[in-house]
């Protein structure tokens, strides 16, 4: 039974809350954890932590960063489902403040190390109460933009964070990003969560009966959906082929974010400051396409070969950038590299929200994105180490094309089982309504 105060005629729109609050949390978030892909190539930086010129130390500082937090996404992601994304949000981004502001007092490297992992850890239930939300709130007919709002959050980050940051670094020294981030990072998240985050729609205080009846059209409705439902997403082939790509395109886009700033100002000699703004283009780029292809995307009767096709495209253009040495040609073909990649993120959420259950997306978005962060861990760490052992950026590069390759080869599967119709059900049995 809907509460008393959901207006019966009215036309809300409670879900673009949820919308917007989203794409805020992954802008902060995003900022905390990149803003080391900067500092690195900032001298005083790595001098006071002791790693000038060590590229397998500095690619430990992303590396244990993404371990954590895709480890943890096996717990968290399990924690949301249990919680409510209500409960879960407000607890993170607590923890994630008070890390950043700790991280701004250390010299230690060891101790920075520690830091960035507990970032990992406060940042893990991010993703999976997204697919949570996003599922719960939005229709299937408009997932696929929903999932790019909060990318576009994700994306646009580096785009105002990476000359801030540098400009910040320049004038009051590096450890003024983590106070100033972190104190962001505490009071605006807080504010949107109380004020538009709802674990369901039923549960919002003024949500109209009509934008109720909106988020259920294309969903199908059971009473008994465990007796009639769609298989487990755990006995499902496509979601694990499904995890399998997302890891490798997720990698490849972490991969040449975390290297992307330093190959700059060290292969091609660029200032600091101009290594900064041009490295924020391939995420202007990438908020570009994101804003085009997804409502497009959700005008398709299938979606999921845009995963084979992104991944390949992205390959290709980054071969083709590492045959040059002209930074304008460069700059532009790794952006939209950059870009292109991005499209594989919210078409693997969609396709994540399709194949679930109700009362484990979090969880099975938990693996997902647990799978692909321990993945991505491993990708900074050996691409420096290519770095170092070859003595250039090209070889490194070479090592994230192979990996795009095979990412498309293994959305394959996901293309086909979706030929074959998957038509969503959700249940309706008690705390599990959606």
């Amino acid at each position: 039974m809907l509460p008393e105060s959901i207006v019966g005629v009215a036309k809300t729109r409670k879900r673009y809350g949820i919308a917007v609050s989203l794409f805020i949390l992954y802008l902060i978030a995003y900022v905390d954890r990149a803003n080391i892909t900067i500092l690195l190539a900032d001298k005083p930086f790595t001098d006071a932590l002791g790693i000038t010129g060590d590229f397998t130390a500095q690619g430990l500082l992303m590396t244990f960063f993404l371990l954590t937090y895709g480890l943890a996404n096996f717990i968290t992601g399990a924690m949301s489902d249990k919680l409510g994304s209500r409960v879960i949000l407000t607890i993170v981004c607590i923890c994630w403040a008070v890390d950043m502001i700790l991280m701004g007092f250390t010299s230690a490297f060891i101790l920075m190390l520690i830091f960035r992992a507990v970032l990992g850890f406060a940042e893990s239930p991010l993703t999976p109460t997204t697919d949570r939300l996003v599922m719960r709130w939005f229709p299937s007919s408009e997932r696929n933009f929903a999932n790019a709002i909060w990318l576009v959050g994700l994306t646009l980050a580096p785009v105002i964070t990476l000359p801030l940051v540098a400009k910040i670094t320049a004038v009051l020294g590096w450890r003024a990003n983590f106070f100033i981030f972190g104190l962001i990072g505490l009071i605006i998240p807080i504010i949107l969560i109380y004020r538009y985050v709802y674990d369901r729609p039923s549960d919002h205080p003024s949500i109209s009966k009509w934008e109720l009846e909106h988020i259920g059209d294309g969903l199908e409705v059971k009473k008994d959906a465990k007796a009639d439902n769609k298989p487990s997403i755990w006995k499902r082939y496509d979601y694990w082929f499904l995890i399998a790509s997302y890891s490798l395109a997720i990698g490849f886009g972490w991969g040449l974010m975390s290297w992307f700033p330093s190959y700059l100002t060290k292969e091609l000699n660029i200032s600091f400051i101009n290594s900064s703004f041009l490295s924020a283009l391939p995420w202007v780029a990438s908020i570009v396409i994101v804003l085009i292809v997804s409502p497009l995307a959700d005008r398709l009767k299938t979606r999921n070969w845009l995963l084979i096709v992104a991944l390949t495209v992205s390959a290709t253009l980054m071969y083709v950038a590492t045959l040059f040495q002209n930074v304008t040609l460069i700059v532009t073909i790794m952006s939209i590299a950059t870009g292109v990649v991005q499209i594989c993120v919210f078409v693997s959420h969609f396709a994540l929200q399709s194949m679930a259950n109700s009362w484990n997306i979090a969880t099975a978005g938990g693996v997902m994105n647990g799978t692909g962060y321990v993945w991505s861990a491993l990708v900074p760490l050996a691409v420096g180490a290519i770095i170092d052992a070859t003595g250039t950026f090209t070889s490194g590069f070479i090592f994230l094309i192979g990996t795009g390759l095979l990412g498309a080869i293994l959305a394959i599967p996901v293309y086909v089982q979706e030929l074959n119709g998957n038509k969503q059900v959700i249940s309706e049995e008690p705390n599990q309504m959606i």
